[in-house]
């Protein structure tokens, strides 16, 4: 269970340095799938038993708010690749990203 619980960290970690939106989406998908399956093993647990009830409670409710952060963060990043696709950012105004710099990246 430990390496399912620092797995999605390492993925998200490791996702911060993506080389493109594309390459960060799919690092955040990455990260995401193993904190659902660190919340499956923290449920199994529970429910064997094995361990105090109360600490995996509190384990299944964090891990399921991470799920839940990496959710968001990949439809907030999914729709700024969209929107850049369009060659259109919010407000109607030309995007200047092509949706595949460096995480960070800003335009001169």
């Amino acid at each position: 269970m430990m390496r399912a619980v620092t797995s999605s960290g390492a993925n998200y970690h490791e996702a911060r340095g993506a080389e493109s939106r594309r390459d960060f989406i799919h690092k955040l998908r990455i990260a995401h799938k193993e904190a659902e399956e660190a919340l499956y093993w923290a449920q199994v647990a529970e429910q064997a038993a094995v361990g105090p009830g109360e600490m995996l409670r509190r384990l299944i409710t964090q891990v399921d708010e991470v799920c839940r952060i990496l959710a968001v963060s990949i439809r907030t990043a999914r729709e700024g690749a969209r929107a850049n696709r369009c060659g259109r950012e919010e407000g109607g105004k030309d995007a200047s990203k092509t949706g595949d710099e460096p995480v960070g990246w800003e335009p001169e």
